[in-house]
């Protein structure tokens, strides 16, 4: 476990993208490890928009991020402005903000062929710049978000708030709103590979794309939505609230 007791700000000076030693850019976490700060709103690490700002990868299989606030990441033409999570690594994170944010896809959060679980978590105003997933891109694996918030946050392509292409996906108490995709699903896209999704308590409002203004269900496995309310979103094109459609 690492206590980070900095209450301010700790700004990422390093310059040097494409490092995978933590020694200059982002920071790389190859070891299963908490790390905890003291609240998102005293502990902040800023990327100063020179490269991400957590990249973890194996032989790491788990890795927790708790109470603090990542911001003004950069991946360029990468992925997972905030954080990047490859290839099978079980990535928890609580009491957790994500804004500011860009990268290719996954301006906040990008997870790949693993598990992301978000507590208490709020994603906003990132940006997928061209790509899919505005504020999370998740793909493989199991998706959990619960008590969360996931606003303001613009994607290239698919998914202004989210882009969830995982096996399975789980929403409890999320609010998905604001968001922008300039096609498909300004709040949410589930995606082909997603299996099914349960929602319970979802507020899906006021998000924009071109096609399903809320949520564009790209052939998933019919889930359950539960007690959810999706209002005011909007479509250029077909389903302001909800689309079903194909790739």
């Amino acid at each position: 476990t690492i206590y980070v007791p900095i209450v301010g700000t700790i700004k990422l000076t390093l310059t040097g993208a494409d490092e995978d030693a933590a020694a200059t850019g982002d920071l790389d976490i190859t070891d299963d490890v908490l790390i905890s700060g003291d609240s998102p709103e005293t502990t902040i690490i800023d990327g100063m928009n020179r490269d991400r700002v957590f990249d973890i990868r194996p032989p790491a299989t788990w890795v927790t991020l708790v109470a603090m606030t990542i911001r003004r990441g950069d991946a360029g033409s990468g992925d997972g402005g905030a954080i990047r999570s490859d290839a099978s690594v079980l990535t928890d994170l609580m009491y957790l903000v994500a804004e500011k944010n860009k990268a290719a896809q996954g301006g906040g959060i990008y997870s790949s062929a693993g598990q992301l679980f978000l507590t208490s978590c709020v994603v906003r105003k990132n940006t997928a710049e061209g790509g899919d997933g505005g504020g999370i891109y998740q793909t493989g694996g199991l998706a959990d978000i619960i008590d969360s918030i996931i606003e303001k946050n613009l994607a290239g392509t698919d998914g202004g708030g989210a882009y969830i292409g995982a096996t399975g996906a789980l929403l409890e108490s999320v609010g998905i709103q604001k968001n922008k995709a300039s096609r498909r699903g300004g709040g949410l896209v589930v995606a082909t590979s997603a299996g099914s999704l349960s929602a319970d308590f979802l507020y899906v409002a006021r998000n924009k794309a071109v096609e399903g203004g809320g949520i564009f269900n790209q052939g998933a496995t019919p889930g359950l939505l539960w007690l959810s309310t999706i209002e005011r979103n909007t479509a250029s094109g077909a389903g302001g609230g909800i689309l079903t459609g194909g790739a």
